[in-house]
């Protein structure tokens, strides 16, 4: 599974820190000294572009396409059910 997910985190490799902020947005926006990424701060989430195919930000200059993310998490998630099931077919 360990390597199902690297090829996920290579192919999305900022997707950790995007989720960081988004779940802590007010740590960031008030510039907490115990946010996890310190060299964000409220400037850097202000500027950021998003259109129909691609969502990029400021604060790491990585552009996401929506079609790249979409083919990495459909893998991962059949890669993740096929280990499920060998692993249910062997428990057998």
């Amino acid at each position: 599974m360990q390597k199902a997910v690297a090829v996920f985190d290579k192919a999305l490799p900022n997707l950790r820190t995007y989720r960081d902020v988004f779940e802590h947005m007010d740590s960031y926006v008030f510039e907490d000294d115990k946010r996890h990424n310190k060299h964000i701060g409220l400037g850097g989430l202000q500027v950021g572009t998003l259109s129909n195919d691609t969502f990029s930000w400021a604060i790491d200059d990585t552009e996401i396409s929506f079609k790249e993310a979409a083919i990495a998490s459909s893998k991962l998630y059949h890669d993740i059910k096929a280990i499920r099931d060998k692993i249910k077919v062997n428990a057998a």
